[in-house]
């Protein structure tokens, strides 16, 4: 598992989900900015940090990736946190 990162299409998913339909263009071009690694994943937080300047770092580290963490390492979140649960 690599951590902050997400396949291509988890990224195209959560794009979705989220009202934005990118083209396929568009997605190659945000893939190829945000695969730092070049092992075709998305660094999903280095996007965040891009889009959201109030972003400016993951605090997860690799424990806390294995436990069940709402917010993943970004800042508290701006919904409230009973509202999040009822919905996942």
């Amino acid at each position: 598992m690599v951590i902050d990162h997400v396949t291509k299409s988890q990224f195209v998913k959560a794009l979705s989900r989220l009202g934005v339909e990118p083209s396929a263009e568009q997605i190659s071009l945000l893939a190829k900015k945000f695969d730092d690694d070049g092992e075709g994943m998305i660094n999903y937080v280095a996007f965040c940090c891009a889009v959201d300047d109030q972003e400016s770092s993951s605090l997860r580290s690799a424990d806390a990736a294995k436990g069940n963490t709402l917010h993943g390492g970004f800042r508290d979140s701006r919904v409230p946190v009973d509202l999040l649960k009822r919905l996942v």
